[in-house]
Order: C-alpha cells, then structure tokens, then sequence
C-alpha cells in the first residue's frame, strides 16, 4: 500500500498580515473552501517550477512530457495566449516563455 504523502506545506510565517488579506481575497475571488486548496495549489506550481528548472539540461523528449502535462492541465496554452496578447503581468509580449521583465523581488502575478 502506498503512503500518502501530504500534498501541501504550510506558510513559514502563519501570522503574517500581507499573506493573510492575499488568501482571504483569493478565496472570497474563486469560492475556495479553506487556504489549504490556496497551498496545495501554490505547491502544484512549485513542483511545476522545480520540474521546468531541472529540465534545461534535459533531453527533448523529457521537455515534450512536461509540456504535454502542462497542457493536459491547461496551464500551457492559457499562459501562452496572455503573453500573446500581452495580458500577462511581468512578460513582453515578444519575449516568449520565461523571460520575465520584473526584477527578482516580484511576486507571483497570473
């Protein structure tokens, strides 16, 4: 049988006021039921992030996998059409993929 792993981490500051009034917008915004789906969502995107960093070194066919997840989720195509359009904060919209236009102290923007 296998072990179930927890699929979220927790903030490292549980008292800070900023993240607080972020997750309590979020969640009033999607009609989420507690800031645990918040979390287990931030980690998704977290693995995602680890997954495309380690992938630079990587084969083609491994880079066509995680895109193809990317698109099986639909995060692929929706994050390439805002750039297109220029509705994604933080990247030019000819800058392609991953060339962010902010500087290194920026927060997470979709």
């Amino acid at each position: 049988m296998k072990r179930k792993h927890k699929i979220y981490s927790r903030p490292k500051r549980p008292f800070d006021k900023a993240r607080i009034d972020e997750e309590v917008i979020i969640k009033e915004k999607y009609g989420l039921k507690n800031k645990k789906e918040i979390w287990r969502a931030d980690a998704k995107v977290r693995i995602m992030r680890q997954k495309a960093k380690t992938l630079i070194k990587a084969s083609e066919e491994e880079k066509q996998a995680l895109f193809e997840q990317l698109k099986k989720i639909s995060f692929y195509d929706s994050v390439a059409n805002r750039i297109r359009n220029g509705r994604f904060k933080g990247y030019s919209a000819d800058a392609g993929m991953g060339h962010s236009t902010m500087g290194s102290d920026s927060k997470r923007v979709l």
